[in-house]
């Protein structure tokens, strides 16, 4: 199966929180059978947030912590290209997160 991870569940994830449902942990720890993603939308969200305030992790050294964090859990990085960014127009207007647009 091919799981993506939103940045919540990415960042709940490695802080090891309790608010990942044990279920969303079961598939991401799968030991391998399952296909992790993390959209590049999810580094550039997290950039903003901890550069505003609105998120506090433990480092200011993002550029090292993600790959690390990535590599470490075995995630693949879903790249975002100006295709995806322009289909994000035609999408219905559920919410106005803009970067849960670009999954």
């Amino acid at each position: 199966m091919r799981i993506l991870l939103d940045t919540h569940a990415f960042i709940w994830w490695i802080g090891d929180d309790p608010r990942l449902s044990e279920r969303a942990r079961g598939l991401i720890r799968d030991d391998g059978a399952n296909e992790v993603f993390f959209s590049a939308a999810s580094g550039w969200e997290i950039a903003i947030k901890v550069h505003i305030g609105g998120l506090k992790v433990a480092t200011t050294h993002l550029e090292k912590l993600i790959p690390e964090q990535l590599a470490a859990n075995g995630c693949q990085v879903l790249p975002i290209s100006l295709r995806h960014t322009l289909r994000t127009y035609g999408l219905p207007d559920y919410h106005r997160d803009q970067f849960d647009r670009l999954w």
